[in-house]
């Protein structure tokens, strides 16, 4: 079996299992973390036992979305592989090549992946922790899950990925981007977004019940039904959302009042300086 430093993967009969574990940041996702994901992904598709694939996070959470904290970390400080993430971020081209690489289409891999996935969640789903959930053909959540993006407030242009469209339709998905609001697993459930809603002392054995009981359909026919699927979504007009997305998503990298954000909370922590500026705008 691989070895992994941020995540954990394990083979049971047709269950593959990718565990985000950095359960002491609720999951929130460095770039070792991501590759990770993808390496063992790779894995999981490349084992003809495994016919399922889930995905969850260790501890209180799915993922709090990317790690923030390394943006304003003494760059000292970083260990080499990090480093090199912030090596590759230091123009427009750059940036947009590593986003596009690292963000994009590592989440259109679990998209894609020939096999079904599950995204198991509980605790916080936030940011990019709902865009990679969203990538999953099935969501099965606790019932104290709560998803939310409230990156605009950072003068971000969503994720990379703008699932919550797709996952809630366009007047839903205004209301929670614009004012950064959180969403319950039962209206997620109401609204299409969350397969199933169960309690959490139930969700990892209900997880694994469907996953059992997808592994029992024969393995191509699975493949060929997500690759129709996924094509009636493209046809309709999602991999060109996902594409002009990411477009305006990389000229708000740029523009003066996200450099603005990111100068004013250099010595912050997002939290702290996001509430600071309510409270002035307030005011």
């Amino acid at each position: 079996m691989s070895q992994y430093q941020n995540i954990l993967y394990r083979a049971e009969g047709p269950i593959g299992t990718i565990t985000l574990n950095r359960p002491e940041s609720h999951n929130a996702q460095n770039i070792r973390l991501i590759n990770e994901i993808d390496d063992a992904l790779k894995e999981a598709c490349g084992d003809d036992n495994v016919r399922v694939i889930v995905l969850e996070g260790a501890g209180r959470s799915f993922s709090s979305g990317h790690d923030l904290s390394i943006a304003s970390a003494d760059k000292d400080s970083l260990d080499t592989y990090e480093d090199a993430y912030y090596q590759r971020r230091k123009t427009p081209e750059t940036l947009f090549d590593h986003e596009a690489e690292i963000y994009v289409n590592r989440c259109l891999a679990i998209r894609n992946a020939p096999k079904p996935t599950i995204a198991k969640v509980q605790g916080h789903c936030i940011a990019a922790g709902w865009m990679v959930a969203s990538m999953c053909d099935l969501i099965i959540a606790a019932d104290n899950a709560r998803f939310a993006n409230p990156v605009a407030r950072m003068a971000c242009v969503g994720a990379e990925i703008p699932v919550e469209f797709w996952d809630l339709g366009v007047r839903k998905a205004k209301e929670l981007l614009f004012t950064g609001n959180k969403i319950e697993a039962d209206e997620a459930k109401t609204l299409g977004m969350v397969n199933q809603v169960v309690p959490l002392d139930e969700l990892d054995e209900f997880t694994t019940a469907m996953a059992n009981k997808i592994a029992q359909v024969p393995p191509v026919t699975l493949k060929l039904l997500k690759q129709s699927m996924n094509r009636s979504l493209d046809a309709m007009g999602q991999a060109n959302s996902f594409a002009e997305h990411f477009v305006l998503h990389q000229f708000g990298h740029q523009t003066q009042e996200f450099k603005e954000f990111m100068g004013g909370r250099s010595d912050s922590s997002v939290k702290a300086f996001v509430s600071r500026r309510d409270k002035a705008t307030q005011a």
